[in-house]
């Protein structure tokens, strides 16, 4: 794998930042502040659509269900948070700012899927 690469499947790859991110980046520029205002809009985006999927999910749950799922999204937060702050751990830099921004607006689309994907079962 080459490295910084992007490990998005074709079908993420079209999904995610294509709408938003990229658009505002190409109108606005590349500075750090920018990109990262591009990806904080993104991930507005993917939390409301998130949070949506979530209540949609808790519908179809018993109070049994309803307790796994809030103990799932609250490990999930965690690991999205470990997860993308390690950006700034390995890199320490600037950079990592706006990977840590572009990470949390991607983990956020990427668990709004599931939880879509989730209450549809």
């Amino acid at each position: 794998m080459t490295k910084n690469k992007d490990d998005l499947d074709g079908g993420e790859r079209k999904c995610l930042f294509n709408l938003v991110a990229e658009p505002c980046i190409k109108r606005s520029g590349t500075a750090d502040a920018i990109l990262i205002d591009c990806y904080d809009i993104e991930k507005l985006i993917w939390d409301g659509l998130l949070n949506d999927n979530y209540k949609s999910l808790l519908d179809t749950l018993d109070d049994g269900q309803k307790d796994k799922a809030r103990a799932m999204q609250r490990a999930w937060m965690a690991y999205r948070d470990t997860t993308c702050e390690f950006y700034y751990d390995k890199i320490q830099g600037l950079m990592a700012n706006t990977m840590i921004a572009a990470c949390v607006a991607r983990e956020t689309a990427r668990r709004a899927m599931l939880l879509e994907f989730f209450s549809g079962l």
